[in-house]
């Protein structure tokens, strides 16, 4: 379990910050061209792939290393699965963790998803998270790697004055009862300082690394990354999909 430093971002070796010129060059990339190439880019396929981002404080090859060490078969079996009958009678763990009843904003639009085993749904996980002292909760992670979940801070960790989780148990693709791509346990979680000793609502996001047997997202795939403008973003639809407690057990 790794706590990094919220370091400032800074752009990789070769590519330059430059400011806009000023004048008519600086008016040769007009909002909607940016947009345009934005959008483009959003209706292209976002399977990720690729190398380790260098960040600054983040020794990527400790990481690694760690991510190796992390024991586990490539599914897990008997005992360290949580039997359907007691998964449907947890609370979430933004009850345990907040300590106050979840509501959602306007009018409840979701729309269950029984094709789970489709793409981007499949991506999705349901965790089953065991706390520090033994209790257990559900939450939701998404895989944006072969062996790496993204997830909220508060699933891995308590936050200020919180403690690690105990273990968490990812399950992607999860539709009812049915675990169409089994089950992975992995203690090996990760936060940034800003959640894990601050609590800041803005830092409160993690991972779970699962071991080197458990290559799940060379199965099945995983979410890639990108960064858009306000702009762009104003005129998207965005879909958010999870694993809400307070729903029957699909993705909605």
């Amino acid at each position: 379990m790794s706590t990094y430093d919220d370091n400032e971002s800074v752009a990789p070796e070769g590519i330059e910050n430059s400011l806009p010129e000023s004048g008519d060059d600086a008016e040769s990339r007009s909002v909607a061209e940016e947009s345009e190439q934005e959008e483009e880019l959003a209706e292209s396929s976002f399977e990720g792939s690729g190398e380790l981002e260098d960040v600054p404080g983040i020794n990527a090859e400790q990481v690694l290393e760690e991510s190796f060490e992390e024991l586990g078969a490539a599914e897990a079996t008997g005992e360290e699965i949580t039997p359907y009958e007691e998964l449907v009678n947890l609370p979430s763990i933004e009850s345990l963790i907040f300590e106050q009843p979840e509501s959602v904003c306007g009018k409840d639009t979701r729309v269950q998803i029984t094709a789970t085993t489709k793409i981007p749904w499949r991506w999705n996980c349901k965790l089953v998270i065991t706390l520090a002292d033994g209790r257990k909760a559900v939450g939701t992670g998404f895989m944006i790697g072969p062996c790496t979940v993204m997830t909220a801070g508060h699933c891995v960790h308590g936050g200020k004055g919180g403690q690690w989780m105990r273990k968490i148990e990812v399950i992607p693709g999860m539709n009812g009862a049915k675990r169409p791509y089994g089950t992975y346990v992995s203690s090996n979680l990760r936060s940034v300082n800003g959640w894990t000793r601050d609590g800041k609502p803005t830092h409160d996001y993690g991972a779970i690394i699962l071991g080197p047997n458990q290559k799940v997202g060379c199965r099945i795939g995983y979410f890639g990354f990108a960064a858009y403008s306000s702009s762009t973003l104003k005129g998207m639809l965005v879909n958010t999909a999870g694993y809400p407690a307070d729903k029957p057990f699909g993705i909605d």
